[in-house]
């Protein structure tokens, strides 16, 4: 008889392998090196695939791609398969001078990127675009592919900028609108037919619109500020959230921004997307040194992360936190409940030690809150747990870190925090979730460990960490049939076409079967024999499922 379990027993599972792993970090597995790119950004697919981002100077491989630059530095777009653990295409772009890709979306079968070149001009396969400005300066450009499972061709590319040095912070994607975040220095700068002035450097968000094979420019909005810069953007629906930082006092949207620190200040801001044009709803500023570096939305829920260089407030002092030392940077996560006409701040965390701590890349589901970093020093504690650092002789290099938080509602605590890195400093960029596993891309600067796996040389890796209350998660979409459940000596998987091998871990994470099914092979075979009664997970590519071993 074949058994399966409801949504509330999946609940209930959720429940207890958090409590029983809570302070207990995952083990790194599927440890792949792709040679010395820079990578920006990830995202994922509604399959569980993922695609990177980024740039690289002369030859990088992925998979069975090798990619060859032109320029100073080129474009790169690659898409890696976690069913097969194999990249599955790569694709470059670029110029005579340097380009780089900074932000990618994926919106069903599209891949959009976004990035800066300072190229007289830059060619996406058959699409070139001209810089607005002249070969010293950097104009921003949003491009798209179409992914058609084991390679991809660009569609389009538009340009954006004036005849100064203007940056590209972010891209989101929901359907066929995008929306980009961008840094703007010059005076004057075209987004398609919309020209935006600014004074000193001023944010600005913009809105396209993808017809298929062309993209128009919608709106674009400035936030209006002088010296004011956006680093995080977020789409929750036809609501927008922004986060940087800003030094003096300022406007945002009409909004005032005091400010009376000579450091910079965090802020968060909402803007609607009202059809033709955006508007700005609220401003949340904080009072002391820091920046907003990531964003993720959930609901009514706004989490934000970044650094904060001295004691700061959120909130009108809702939130207050305290650098364990004002000439450095920590690092800090808190949460907002947006009530559609204002924030209010519900809870805020720090972590650091005596040195620089530095977030990334922020992304949620449920109650879980994942980010990503870097952090030098001897030490860094987070929550209940310290970081030591690779290079333990001066501390002065970077390791990389990524940090679970948990969601109680009105507080937020570190579940767990997990390390990697070298003698050498190494970065993290992008933080992905697929089925049960959280990705994280990034670079060493001379090899590192990630637990029992070294890569060597200068290298970028894509890595994983199995959280089991990721792993947990009912995937209505594409369940996972286990049959006999519970079992005793083996179990049969019902794999998903196209899935892949069949991993079967424990309540850590840890990997502990991996069976490969042969070509046509419905029904998978997994032996339980040597292992102690328990629940584990299985996972086929996206799909998952538990299981109760007697």
């Amino acid at each position: 008889m074949k058994h399966f379990f409801s949504v509330g027993g999946w609940w209930m599972l959720l429940v207890l392998l958090s409590s029983a792993v809570y302070g207990q970090a995952p083990q790194w597995q599927n440890v792949t090196s792709f040679g010395s790119a820079y990578t920006t950004s990830t995202a994922t697919d509604a399959s569980g695939n993922i695609y990177l981002t980024g740039a690289f100077q002369n030859t990088v491989t992925f998979g069975a791609t090798t990619l060859t630059s032109v320029g100073q530095s080129d474009i790169f777009v690659a898409k890696w398969s976690p069913a097969t653990g194999r990249f599955l295409w790569a694709k470059r772009a670029g110029g005579s001078a340097g380009e780089q890709a900074v932000s990618l979306a994926v919106s069903g079968g599209n891949v959009y990127i976004g990035g800066i070149f300072d190229s007289r001009s830059v060619s996406f396969d058959n699409v070139t675009i001209a810089n607005g400005g002249n070969f010293a300066t950097t104009d921003l450009f949003v491009a798209k592919l179409t992914d058609t499972g084991s390679s991809a061709d660009f569609v389009w590319a538009v340009r954006a900028g004036g005849n100064d040095y203007d940056s590209m912070s972010c891209l989101v994607a929901a359907g066929s609108t995008l929306y980009l975040a961008t840094n703007q220095h010059s005076p004057a700068a075209t987004y398609g037919g919309i020209t935006v002035a600014a004074t000193g450097t001023d944010a600005v968000v913009a809105k396209l619109t993808d017809a298929g094979t062309s993209v128009s420019f919608v709106w674009a909005q400035p936030t209006g500020g002088t010296s004011l810069y956006v680093y995080a953007l977020a789409l929750q629906g036809s609501d927008l959230y922004l986060g940087g930082n800003f030094t003096g006092p300022t406007t945002l949207g009409g909004f005032p921004l005091p400010n009376t620190n000579i450091a910079v200040t965090p802020y968060v801001a909402k803007l609607t997307d009202q059809g033709s044009s955006g508007t700005f709803r609220w401003v949340l500023a904080g009072d002391g040194g820091g920046s907003v570096a990531a964003l993720a939305v959930s609901g009514t829920s706004v989490y934000l992360a970044g650094s904060m260089s001295s004691s700061f407030r959120l909130g009108l002092g809702s939130v207050s936190l305290t650098n364990a030392n004002a000439s450095t940077q920590d690092a800090f996560f808190a949460k907002l409940t947006d009530t559609g006409s204002a924030p209010t701040a519900v809870w805020g965390q720090r972590a650091g030690g005596i040195s620089h701590e530095y977030v990334k890349t922020l992304v949620v589901r449920g109650p879980a809150v994942y980010a990503t970093g870097n952090f030098d020093g001897l030490r860094s504690t987070f929550g209940s747990t310290t970081l030591v650092n690779t290079d333990q002789v001066n501390g002065l290099t970077e390791d990389l870190f990524v940090t679970k938080l948990l969601d109680a509602g009105s507080t937020g605590s570190f579940a767990w925090t997990k390390q990697a890195g070298g003698s050498s400093s190494d970065g993290a960029y992008g933080l992905a979730l697929s089925g049960g596993l959280l990705y994280l891309t990034g670079g060493l600067s001379q090899g590192g460990s990630f637990d029992g796996t070294t890569l060597t040389g200068q290298t970028s890796f894509l890595a994983a960490l199995a959280d089991p209350t990721l792993a947990t998660k009912p995937l209505t979409t594409s369940p996972l049939a286990i049959y006999p459940n519970p079992a005793r000596d083996e179990v049969r998987v019902r794999v998903p076409t196209h899935a892949g091998p069949v991993t079967l871990m424990d309540a850590t994470g840890r990997r502990l079967r991996l069976v490969t099914p042969l070509p046509g092979q419905a029904d998978v075979r997994v032996p339980l024999q040597g292992l102690p009664a328990g629940v584990y997970v299985l996972r086929a590519g996206a799909a998952t499922g538990r299981l109760v071993k007697q």
